[in-house]
């Protein structure tokens, strides 16, 4: 059964994606801190497109929380996502998985 969460790809806006967690946080309130940060991560990857996120896009796959300037600095001073990938030299790109690990690792559940 589909969950109101299969379908984000309609949230375009931080304020969208605020609502989306709130409710979110109040339906998966029974589970840990854990466990609600890799369910939050599987709706992510599922949403996306592809098995891949290039950097220029990781703003659209986070609904605006990173952005690819800031995941460059990141990469720079080696805080950012470890495993990452050249496509002809020059664009860098993410797995989708990974990705979400690094943003529901930077949420706290209030």
């Amino acid at each position: 059964m589909k969950s109101q969460y299969d379908e984000m790809s309609g949230i375009q806006s931080s304020s969208g994606l605020w609502t989306m967690l709130e409710e979110f946080n109040a339906d998966y309130a029974f589970l840990s801190s854990s466990e609600r940060k890799e369910k939050l991560a599987e709706i992510f990857v599922r949403n996306w497109r592809g098995p891949v996120v290039p950097r220029s896009e990781v703003g659209r796959f986070s609904c605006g929380l990173l952005h690819p300037r800031t995941m460059a600095n990141r990469d720079s001073d080696g805080t950012g996502i470890s495993t990452r990938i050249r496509i002809h030299g020059k664009r860098v790109a993410y797995l989708a998985s990974d990705v979400a690990r690094y943003l529901v690792d930077k949420i706290d559940f209030v």
